[in-house]
């Protein structure tokens, strides 16, 4: 009898272990993002001094997206249309579906640091669709970058994909 217990725990626990790593591998989809922003990374490219980077983070229900956006070398960078994220993959200009930031009135020079938090409520365009679940997938399937406006640049000045990061 003591045998045939031996037997079942040694046959369990490899089973045991295969379980806990499934978990581990496919449980832990990356719920960290980030975007690397540059005028290079623009449709067509915009040669400008500012460059910047967006991380996000998601809750674990993907109900809120909290995020930290930072240009450097801005000159009146956000002055027109502010920052936003946009339904597209690397290379295609596409629709805005969140705002990061609005515009600035009067414009500024130097550095701009955002921290905010992105809900449901934020979502102004549909077309990824209508939670920010629906983002969260977007992203990884890579078809969500960010991007930053001034007056010279109303299209865009500098951009970048989101990415896991």
């Amino acid at each position: 009898m003591r045998r045939f217990g031996l037997v079942v725990a040694l046959v369990a626990l490899p089973t045991l272990a295969v379980l806990g790593l499934s978990t581990l591998t496919f449980g832990q989809e990356s719920r960290e993002f980030k975007a690397e922003l540059s005028g290079a990374e623009e449709v067509p490219p915009v040669v400008t001094a500012a460059t910047g980077e967006v991380q996000f983070r998601v809750n674990a229900a993907q109900t809120e997206i909290a995020f930290e956006l930072e240009i450097k070398n801005a000159t009146a960078i956000l002055g027109a249309a502010g920052a936003h994220l946009h339904f597209a993959r690397r290379g295609v200009n596409g629709p805005i579906i969140a705002f990061l930031a609005g515009p600035v009135q009067g414009g500024f020079d130097g550095k701009v640091a955002i921290k905010a938090v992105l809900t449901q409520a934020n979502i102004t365009n549909q077309s990824c669709g209508t939670t920010i679940a629906a983002i969260v997938q977007a992203i990884r399937d890579g078809r969500v970058y960010a991007n930053a406006h001034s007056p010279a640049h109303p299209t865009g000045e500098i951009r970048g994909q989101v990415e896991p990061d």
